[in-house]
């Protein structure tokens, strides 16, 4: 039985959308910290960190460590 997964011959799969368009990116680390300190403030049960994209090269925040 042929998996379900599969492409046909000549067909692409398509690409998936560029991640970053979804998120609020900073110029600067220190702007990205601010701002999570400050949703952190607003919101206790929270935890959020700051990271470098790869891919725009700007920062964006993350709830993972």
């Amino acid at each position: 039985m042929p998996r379900k997964n599969h492409t046909r011959i000549g067909q692409r799969r398509p690409l998936p959308p560029n991640p970053c368009q979804t998120k609020r990116g900073f110029r600067t680390e220190a702007i990205a910290r601010d701002v999570a300190e400050t949703r952190m403030l607003m919101a206790p049960s929270i935890e959020l960190d700051v990271y470098q994209c790869p891919t725009c090269r700007q920062w964006h925040l993350t709830s993972k460590k």
